[in-house]
């Protein structure tokens, strides 16, 4: 009877163990890490002229690439414009509204040119509304690996155009699992994962179907040479 009472005990303890595994699984999935629209990434083209519309009231950071160093500001109207470089940011503040004018910015590395436009707080919208702008430069994502899966275009085949970057995309799920940028190109679809990771995760798209099949254990970028909307990752130990 004692024996029978023990495993009992020790059945109820495995039930709770196991709801108490699923209920926190389950609660780190609702976690959504969010994208939001007032943080812009555009894609870095020495012949890009990046509009940027700042309001009255408002502030903008503009970050750069890693190591990159502001070293000269040229605006074309610089008595309605606040602009404080530190490091490889540069924040902007209009001190007028409805001003447009232009700007040429020369780091370390690259040379950039803007155009500023400054509205009235009467015209505010969230769609308009900018806090951070941020560059993807392709010149530094050369090495992005392709996993066994990527399909290979024939000498004879049509090479699609390439549309602009899309980086409409949103995350949900555990942070340690999440992607540091993904993006596609209407064609291809590229991920681009932590430093400090140790190893790549399992990717699925939503059909169940595995991206990665033979992906190096140190690959930081991926790219699929399809066109996916909806993906899943997760470690097997």
């Amino acid at each position: 009877m004692r024996e029978f009472s023990s495993l009992f005990m020790r059945y109820i303890t495995l039930i709770v163990c196991v709801l108490f595994v699923f209920k926190t699984a389950n609660a780190l999935l609702d976690k959504p890490i969010a994208t939001d629209s007032r943080i812009r990434t555009f894609v870095y083209s020495q012949n890009e002229v990046f509009r940027i519309a700042v309001h009255y009231g408002y502030q903008t950071n503009i970050e750069f690439a890693d190591g990159e160093e502001i070293q000269t500001i040229s605006v074309g109207n610089n008595y309605a414009w606040q602009l404080s470089p530190l490091g490889r940011r540069l924040f902007i503040k209009p001190l007028e509204e409805n001003i447009l004018t232009n700007m040429t910015l020369i780091t370390n590395k690259r040379t950039y040119q803007f155009e500023l436009q400054s509205k009235d707080l009467a015209g505010l919208t969230d769609d308009e509304l900018v806090y951070v702008v941020r560059f993807f430069y392709p010149d530094e994502n050369q090495d992005i690996i392709s996993p066994e899966t990527s399909s290979v275009v024939a000498e004879n085949d049509t090479i699609p155009a390439i549309q602009p970057y899309n980086f409409d995309y949103k995350i949900s799920g555990p942070v340690f699992l999440a992607p540091t940028k993904v993006f596609d190109d209407g064609i291809n679809t590229y991920f681009k994962f932590p430093k400090n990771l140790d190893k790549v995760p399992v990717i699925e798209n939503k059909i169940g179907s595995n991206l990665i099949k033979t992906a190096p254990k140190k690959a930081k970028r991926l790219y699929f040479s399809k066109y996916y909307r909806h993906f899943f990752s997760y470690f097997i130990k």
